[in-house]
């Protein structure tokens, strides 16, 4: 008959202890042993523009001079010898003789720019035995939140968020584009840098501050932008969408979303002949087509009829009065359907 597995197993283990008392080796692992010696730690600090990682003064990178460093042995505050130091005019700074291992490079950002972050600071820097090691330190726009982190922050923050663009500059209104992470969403207003398109993940940097019961994001510089695929819109009741009137902070705020079989309840009497009120069944909410969207109000007139209902899909955007206003983005974003 064979042996049982877990005998042999237990035998084996048995065995293995017996045989470490008896040689008096002990099962534990030895302490790390220090490496003894040093190298060197050599770099660059600048503006990385692109977010890339790289200097690249063609891609707007631009070296920070006489800035102070410190290099720590790391885990402590303790500076090397020779390891407080500025960085010459060109960013560059070198530091001989540090032991090797992973130690720590600290940024004193005392007069640097308020528009320019360290999002890790100090920074690890690997030394090698007898080698100079090369370290890129990367200032940025902005340390990336999240949109509803942004959100909570004080008004005239800076900020930088990253998101799918949901609304192109002025499409829907006059220097207003829109962004959406999986937190929620934000107006963009008059953006400069690079150009984008719906779908495109870019990030942005700026100051959060509100117009009109709506949180933008002014004045904002495009930092990144990378192709991406367009969000499928956020599928909410018309009551939803009315109960974000009023808390600046609502979830669907700048989302896209989309209301199913919203039932028209007049052709556009308001808003100078732009808005109307929508219900699915669960209470009414505004719908606003500007005039970025449509240029003749009589359009909204041939092209609707009150009573009858349709998928409404748009950026639900803060107002005063009334509270949010649903902004489809096309005419064809209302698609007639039939009543439940």
């Amino acid at each position: 008959m064979a042996p049982d597995l877990k005998t042999v197993r237990r035998g084996g283990i048995a065995a293995l202890a017996a045989l470490a008392l008896i040689s008096g080796c002990s099962l534990q692992p030895a302490p790390q042993f220090q490496v003894s010696g040093t190298g060197n730690i050599s770099g660059i600090l600048f503006l990385d523009r692109d977010g890339n990682g790289q200097f690249d003064p063609s891609a707007g990178d631009s070296a920070l001079g006489n800035v102070h460093l410190q290099v720590y042995n790391r885990g402590t505050t303790t500076t090397f010898p020779g390891g407080d130091l500025h960085t010459d005019s060109l960013g560059r700074f070198t530091v001989p003789n540090i032991p090797a291992g992973t130690q720590s490079i600290e940024i004193d950002t005392t007069g640097i720019s308020t528009k320019v972050s360290f999002c890790n600071n100090p920074v690890p820097v690997s030394v090698y035995l007898n080698e100079t090691a090369f370290v890129a330190v990367n200032g940025q726009g902005g340390c990336v939140v999240s949109i509803d982190s942004a959100q909570n922050l004080p008004l005239n923050s800076r900020i930088t968020i990253k998101g799918t663009v949901t609304s192109t500059v002025a499409q829907i209104s006059t220097g207003q584009a829109y962004v959406e992470d999986a937190t929620g969403g934000i107006e963009l207003f008059s953006p400069t840098g690079s150009t984008f398109n719906i779908g495109d993940v870019i990030e942005v940097s700026g100051t959060l501050t509100t117009f009109s019961g709506e949180f933008e994001v002014s004045p904002v510089t495009v930092n990144t932008v990378t192709p991406g695929t367009p969000l499928d819109p956020f599928v909410v009741t018309s009551s939803d969408a009315a109960s974000a009137a009023g808390d600046v902070k609502a979830n669907l705020q700048g989302r896209l979303i989309e209301i199913k079989a919203g039932k028209l309840i007049d052709v556009f009497t308001t808003g100078a002949g732009r808005n109307a009120q929508i219900d699915d069944g669960s209470g009414a909410v505004a719908v606003r087509f500007d005039s970025h969207v449509v240029a003749d109000t009589n359009t909204l007139k041939t092209t609707f009829t009150a009573g009858k209902c349709y998928n409404w899909t748009g950026i639900l955007k803060g107002f005063t009065n009334p509270g949010v206003e649903l902004f489809p983005r096309t005419l064809s974003e209302a698609v007639e359907v039939p009543c439940p």
